[in-house]
C-alpha cells in the first residue's frame, strides 16, 4: 500500500510486509487499514519507547462485571439516593434552561 503525499498529509508505504509511518505537520500519525485489520477486536494500543523504537502493543480491555461496578460504587460511598439527587439536579437545570431536546 502506498499513498502519495497529499497536501502535507502523512504518507504510508508497506514494502515487504513492513509499514513505514510518516509524521505529518500536526503530529498526525496514520497507520494503514491492512495493519488494523489484523487486530479486529482491539480498540486501543499501548505505546512504549524502548531502545530507540516506538512499540505499539494491543490492549485487551475487559469490561468490568456488574458486580465489580457495584463494588467500586460501594467503595466510593455512592448511594442510590446520591444518584437520584444528582439526576434530579441535572433535570432541573435542563428544565431551567428550557432545553426542548434534552428531555
Amino acid at each position: 500500500m502506498k499513498k502519495a503525499l497529499n497536501n502535507g498529509q502523512p504518507q504510508l508505504m508497506e514494502p515487504e510486509g513492513t509499514l513505514a509511518l510518516r509524521v505529518g505537520e500536526k503530529q498526525l500519525h496514520l497507520i494503514g487499514e491492512t495493519v488494523f485489520a489484523k487486530f479486529p477486536d482491539v480498540d486501543c494500543f499501548e505505546v512504549t519507547y524502548r531502545d530507540g523504537q516506538i512499540i505499539l502493543e494491543p490492549l485487551q480491555q475487559e469490561s468490568p462485571t456488574l458486580e465489580e461496578i457495584r463494588d467500586k460504587v460501594a467503595a466510593l460511598g455512592i448511594t442510590e439516593e446520591d444518584v437520584a439527587t444528582e439526576v434530579a439536579a441535572v433535570r432541573a437545570e435542563r428544565a431551567r434552561r428550557n432545553c426542548q431536546h434534552c428531555g
